[in-house]
C-alpha cells in the first residue's frame, strides 16, 4: 500500500446540505489532487471525487489505483483506507462547525 505523507482538504464552498472541496495529497511518489462533493446522510459520510490529477495531468482510469482511487458505480472514491478516513473525518469536521 502506498504511503500518504501529505493530505490537505480545503473547503471551496459550503451549501446547506453539501460541500464542494479540493484535496491535495501525496501517494507514494505521486503528487495528486482532486475536487469533490460531500454530504452527511444520517451518520454516514458520502462523497465523490472528480478532476483527478496525477503529477499535473489528468489521471487515466488505469492510473487511478496508483493514487488510491477506485470507481464504484458512477462515483470515484478513495479505496486507500487512510485517504478514505482522512476525507471522511475532514467532511465531518466541516459539518460540525456552524
Amino acid at each position: 500500500m502506498q504511503e500518504i505523507a501529505f493530505f490537505d482538504l480545503t473547503l471551496i464552498q459550503r451549501f446547506r446540505d453539501y460541500i464542494n472541496f479540493s484535496i491535495r495529497y501525496t501517494c507514494g511518489d505521486y503528487v495528486c489532487s482532486a475536487q469533490g462533493m460531500g454530504w452527511i446522510k444520517g451518520d454516514e459520510v458520502i462523497y465523490y471525487l472528480n478532476h483527478l490529477i496525477l503529477d499535473d495531468r489528468y489521471a487515466s482510469k488505469k492510473e487511478l489505483a496508483l493514487i488510491g482511487i477506485t470507481e464504484v458505480g458512477m462515483r470515484f472514491l478513495f479505496e486507500h483506507p487512510q485517504l478514505d478516513e482522512l476525507t471522511q473525518s475532514h467532511i465531518k469536521a466541516i459539518f460540525a462547525k456552524k
